[in-house]
């Protein structure tokens, strides 16, 4: 009599595993054209939006850093470029650390403004609070420019940022992230993601960017998309303007420095609370994805790949996981181990195993290996997914969090 266990393990595996593969396989075997920075810079009315809370140890660096990138923009352009910084009720010094820098430096902006909110709501709430206090007072900004207090924009990122702005179908754009420190196997797992939004910017679109520094033109975003009880606010504001029908895409020129937890619990904790914000936002704009007729097949086919990364998946992989565990639980209930050997289906089945169990070691010990390296990104993925899911279901909200600390000081 046939076991069923290694061959339900096996179908599980192969349910989940594949379309990875075949995405993966497009990206490292397809051609598409790179994305080329366009030269023309265009004129345009420009808010930058800075969310802030507690970030008195970095916000000086920061507003230096946009004072910066702003005499590059206004050496090349006639822009007119705007602050406003929505605080959530900090309780450090950095309201008065803002006031003193704009006081100190008054003509770097053409206008600026300071939002506290009486109480922490978390990123995505402050965003939409930010958004809707424009909208209210009709100002007339073509686009806006996002960016967090902990990132530092390279030299001409704002710049090149802009300039895909005199192509019309463009409707957002997100900077590269520059990663520094982390562990390794974080590394590998932001490097993938990256490349994910790359390979789909260059096809079409993205429905995913970096929050760190992302642009988009103000009139396409629908403030009501965004969801102030989860994160994600990037992915949610992304989703918007994908929606829309206008491209979106991650600019390969345009980079800022983004600093990683260095503890491996910390790192788990951010992916987590990643997840979270990203599974609700395909739960939430897959229907108008699917209802959509603004958008081409290969970014709706990429949009269903995702949404079936982050929201299937894990429970496949979890059913996997499980279904391991019942067989090599039978063999030992049992006191006959050999039974995991002992036809095709189940040596088939104890290989998966052992290479998923081998890519996820030499992940955590930092080894880079062709293909180990992806496998245990995307092992180490699913299991941060699942996590996500469980807490998504004991209904716990992931739009407030505590900072890493680490990634605000010796920097």
């Amino acid at each position: 009599m046939v076991n069923p266990l290694p061959l339900i393990e096996l179908g599980l595996a192969n349910i989940t595993m594949i379309p990875f593969a075949y995405y993966f396989a497009k990206i490292k075997f397809s051609k598409p054209q790179s994305l080329q920075t366009p030269e023309e810079i265009p004129q345009s009315k420009i808010l930058i939006l800075l969310p802030i809370w507690n970030e008195q140890t970095v916000i000086k660096s920061k507003l230096d850093n946009l004072k910066q990138e702003v005499q590059s923009v206004n050496a090349e352009s006639g822009n007119e470029i705007s602050i406003l910084i929505i605080d959530s009720a900090s309780t450090d010094k950095s309201v008065e650390f803002c006031k003193n820098w704009l006081r100190e430096n008054s003509e770097i902006f053409q206008e600026h403004q300071i939002i506290q909110m009486d109480e922490r709501k978390g990123k995505s709430a402050a965003v939409k609070l930010a958004l809707e206090s424009v909208n209210a007072a009709s100002e007339d900004y073509e686009l806006v420019f996002m960016t967090d207090a902990d990132a530092i924009l390279e030299d001409g990122c704002l710049l090149d940022l802009l300039r895909w702005f005199s192509i019309d179908s463009i409707g957002a754009v997100g900077a590269t992230p520059n990663r520094k420190r982390g562990l390794s196997s974080e590394t590998v797992h932001r490097d993938m993601f990256s490349m994910l939004r790359d390979y789909e910017s260059r096809v079409g679109s993205t429905s995913m960017l970096e929050g760190s520094a992302m642009i988009w033109r103000s009139n396409l975003l629908k403030t009501d998309d965004i969801m102030i009880d989860s994160n994600a606010d990037d992915a949610q504001i992304a989703t918007s303007i994908f929606l829309t029908g206008s491209r979106v895409i991650q600019a390969p020129d345009a980079k800022f420095i983004d600093y990683a937890p260095s503890k491996r619990s910390q790192q788990f904790r951010q992916k987590k609370r990643r997840g979270q914000g990203l599974i609700r936002n395909f739960l939430n704009s897959n229907k108008k994805v699917n209802s959509s007729s603004s958008l081409d097949l290969k970014s709706k086919r990429n949009y269903k790949l995702n949404h079936f990364f982050h929201v299937k998946a894990p429970w496949f992989s979890l059913g996997f996981l499980l279904a391991s565990a019942l067989r090599h639980g039978v063999a030992l209930v049992q006191s006959d181990y050999s039974s995991i050997w002992i036809d095709l289906p189940s040596k088939i089945t104890t290989i998966v195993e052992a290479t998923l169990l081998s890519s996820i070691i030499l992940l955590n010990f930092g080894l880079r290996v062709p293909l180990f390296s992806a496998l245990g990104s995307f092992s180490a993925g699913m299991h941060a997914l699942i996590s996500a899911w469980v807490s998504i279901l004991l209904g716990k909200t992931s739009n407030l969090w505590d900072q890493h600390t680490e990634t605000r000081v010796n920097r």
